[in-house]
């Protein structure tokens, strides 16, 4: 094979690689759009579904039951999610698992470290008081603060010392 047969070949070979990427790239676009639709058909199904819910519990005056948390989250901003998502967890729960449960209800946030963006909106959440940091990336519910104080206001009926408290400036 000779130079010039070599350099017809290779240009043969490239405008075969850039049609193929020419394909690929056409089908991506489709699959985004499609995908794009999708989840705001999605979106759309998720709201309708909490407002009948709504509507028919408001109707039969019985308690709202608790939907799926997609559902809950559909029109909800990241903060807002992840605050329902914190609340509504039986105890304290670890910021991967508060980022499980987004990624299970389409929320997941974008951005080259989801975990890191997590994170800070929960320490965010616990300088605003939204909810409590029961330890390492672990956060609780703001009412089990309250059950942990009504507990203790209840037992302790009188002050622990006669002395007076010193203040110290």
């Amino acid at each position: 094979m000779n130079t010039s047969d070599a350099i017809d070949y290779l240009q043969q070979k490239v405008r075969s690689y850039e049609a193929r990427m020419s394909e690929l790239q056409a089908k991506r676009d489709a699959l985004e759009a499609a995908m794009g639709q999708t989840q705001a058909l999605l979106n759309s199904a998720q709201v309708l579904l909490k407002d009948e819910v709504r509507a028919a519990t408001k109707a039969s005056g019985a308690d709202m039951p608790s939907l799926p948390l997609a559902a809950r989250l559909a029109t909800l901003n990241l903060t807002e999610s992840i605050f329902e998502i914190v609340n509504s967890s039986p105890g304290p729960i670890h910021a991967d698992q508060v980022l499980k449960k987004l990624r299970e209800a389409g929320k997941t946030p974008k951005g080259k470290r989801p975990k890191g963006t997590v994170v800070s909106i929960l320490h965010r959440g616990v300088s605003q008081g939204m909810y409590d940091k029961a330890g390492p990336n672990l956060f609780a519910p703001i009412r089990e603060r309250e059950e942990a104080t009504s507990t203790i206001g209840e037992s302790s009926e009188e002050p622990i010392s006669d002395q007076p408290t010193v203040q110290r400036q």
